[in-house]
């Protein structure tokens, strides 16, 4: 394992090469998950938002009010539920919108209120606690990367819940309702985690599935995240687990609320095999057990790893 004169352009020169995950997914390579066949093409025309429920008053927004009040820009990463060890279902992007505890206060939250359930245009429906509701960082989102917030990303208006995977951040928003009672959504009653908090979670994204390294200096890089409990150390292993080697980090564009991207510069000896894992610690100080758990119910778990060979 080597060291690195300057950290940064080696970053940079990875992103480059094709290498590294961008730091902002591109909208067009932003993952899209759906429970629907054909998903739904909503119309500005006419829409509302409406909150209900456990409020003082029931309240309406039309999309130019959420529109012209959408002055926050949050830049946050959410990852799909399913995501794989190792898999492409998350992504990071800048979301504009308003925070939703502003909608909620002007709606008057009752005391018995307990969660809020998100209602789509496509019948689907799911629920997260009014205490994550209320805090700032949440957000009723009309806009994605400095543009309108496209057709398969939710518009007209979807949640963005940082610190919830994301069947929690409701697409093709219509109504919001606070309950009395833990409401079940869509995938709970399919069982999927009802609280559906994060794991850790890691990508080796050099080398690829499938490639080998030239003998002599290489990098390895990849992503690291933990919904919105940050990351605090990345360590890779060429000898799957039996010794470790600290990665470089590249520092956050959002701490804790965005993936951290990782680096390991090495010597490579010709013809060495080297068995590949990730070990990740989140930014509470918890390190993510070696034992792999598929997605369902929590979540995956475990130990990034990739087998390469060494060209020589």
């Amino acid at each position: 394992v080597g060291q690195l004169a300057d950290p940064a352009q080696a970053f940079a020169a990875l992103e480059v090469a094709g290498d590294l995950t961008p730091v902002i997914t591109s909208t067009a390579d932003f993952y899209h998950v759906s429970k629907n066949i054909s998903d739904p093409t909503p119309s500005a025309d006419g829409w509302e938002l409406t909150i209900a429920g456990l409020v003082d008053r029931e309240v309406r927004f039309s999309l130019d009010d959420l529109t012209a009040r959408a002055t926050t820009r949050k830049i946050t990463t959410l990852c799909c539920i399913s995501n794989e060890l190792n898999g492409d279902l998350i992504g990071t992007a800048e979301w504009q919108g308003v925070p939703l505890r502003d909608l909620l206060t002007e709606a008057g939250v009752r005391p018995e209120a307990l969660d809020v359930v998100a209602r789509a245009a496509d019948d689907y429906a799911d629920s997260f606690p009014v205490t994550k509701a209320l805090d700032p960082d949440t957000l009723l989102v009309v806009g994605m990367n400095g543009e309108t917030l496209q057709t398969d990303h939710g518009f007209p208006a979807r949640l963005i819940v940082p610190g919830i995977y994301g069947m929690k951040n409701v697409k093709w928003l219509e109504r919001i309702e606070l309950v009395a009672e833990d409401f079940e959504g869509y995938w709970q009653t399919r069982g999927w985690s009802d609280t559906a908090v994060p794991q850790i979670w890691g990508r080796i994204d050099t080398p690829a599935p499938g490639d080998s390294l030239a003998a002599g200096p290489v990098t390895l890089a990849g992503v690291a995240a933990a919904g919105d409990r940050g990351i605090y150390r990345v360590e890779v292993s060429l000898d799957d687990g039996e010794t470790w080697a600290i990665a470089t980090l590249e520092e956050p564009i959002n701490a804790p609320l965005t993936w951290v991207r990782w680096l390991l510069p090495l010597q490579a000896e010709a013809g060495a095999e080297y068995k590949l894992r990730l070990r990740i610690t989140d930014g509470d100080g918890v390190t993510a057990p070696r034992d792999r758990q598929p997605p369902l119910p929590d979540g995956a778990t475990g130990w990034p790893g990739r087998t390469v060979e060494v060209d020589g």
